[in-house]
């Protein structure tokens, strides 16, 4: 008998998110890393912006580039990166992205300057097509930065259900607050669907859907 359960899953996330100190003013380089390599002559980037750290940690709110290429350009601060470092600097329309790296590169004070190269994540897995809730989530785009690791995440909703190779394997213990027991099953499917889009196993060449609601095939606890 399916039951309108309200259940907390606790899961181990496969997307997460990084933290850094306030005091840290120097953006964390990994070993082997060059700063300011040349930029490859095939690269594909964005021409709206380009990504800057400064030796202080400073996040101005506009540069102006002095010398190079680009001298006399204008920058406009747009946003910090999750690294607490990396400004995103807006450039004028038109502007050619690669004079502007090279000007920044020469301003006292510059860190690392480099284009907003375009990456892309994909999945061999035969459903993706179903998972209308990655592309609502543009999660491909989060996961050309990070997929994360180590992070639990708490998911209040009608339980979970999971499968070795192509449902959630990294489950901690959850909890039925509405039957008062440790069975967190799920019998809906919609907690499935929530849990799955947090730390769904993907890109294993497994997966099968389901359908859901509204006529929509969103595989709810599945991979895609």
């Amino acid at each position: 008998m399916k039951k309108s359960a309200l259940v907390l899953t606790a899961l181990l996330a496969t997307a997460g998110c990084t933290t850094t100190s306030d005091s840290d003013v120097t953006p964390p380089i990994p070993p082997g890393v060059t700063l300011n390599a040349p930029i490859p002559a095939d690269a594909v980037f964005s021409e709206q912006r380009v990504l800057v750290a400064f030796e202080d940690g400073s996040a101005p709110s506009m540069v102006e580039l002095l010398d190079g290429p680009a001298k006399g350009m204008v920058l406009q601060h747009g946003r910090t990166l999750l690294d607490a470092r990396t400004q995103v600097m807006t450039v004028p329309d038109g502007a050619d992205i690669r004079d502007t790296i090279a000007s920044l590169r020469q301003l006292s004070g510059v860190l690392y300057a480099e284009p907003d190269y375009v990456r892309t994540a994909s999945v061999n897995d035969p459903y993706r097509s179903f998972q209308w809730h990655f592309d609502v989530l543009d999660a491909e785009t989060a996961w050309s930065y990070s997929t994360g690791s180590g992070v639990v995440v708490a998911v209040i909703d009608t339980g979970v259900s999971s499968g070795p190779n192509d449902g959630i394997g990294s489950l901690v213990s959850g909890y039925d607050f509405v039957n008062n027991d440790s069975n967190a099953a799920d019998d809906n499917g919609h907690g499935s669907h929530v849990a799955g889009t947090i730390a769904q196993a993907t890109d294993n060449g497994a997966g099968r859907g389901r359908r859901g609601s509204g006529g929509r095939r969103p595989g709810l606890d599945r991979d895609p």
